[in-house]
């Protein structure tokens, strides 16, 4: 047997012969891949449905938005004092 496939057999002995610590190595990994998947339908949702008003309407030559509306992907201004570009270093 070479040492390679030695300390892989060994390593695959040790991680089964403890049976409560593969069934927590399984959930815990599952539990990771469940959260990622979560978090990525979470963001392609909330996406596809602030845009869906652009997306029906494709046509347009000019959008006009009412300086007071709120959009999410786009977030507050910032003020002269907070922007980096401004100042000295």
């Amino acid at each position: 047997m070479s040492r390679i496939a030695l300390v892989l057999w060994l390593g695959w002995r040790l991680l089964l012969a403890d049976r409560i610590k593969y069934g927590a190595l399984l959930a815990g990994l599952s539990f990771a891949a469940f959260l990622v998947t979560v978090q990525a339908s979470v963001y392609a949702g909330f996406f596809s449905r602030s845009t869906v008003w652009i997306r029906e309407r494709p046509l347009a030559d000019l959008w006009v938005i009412d300086p007071t509306d709120w959009v999410a992907l786009t977030g507050p201004p910032l003020r002269a004092s907070n922007r980096i570009g401004d100042r000295a270093f």
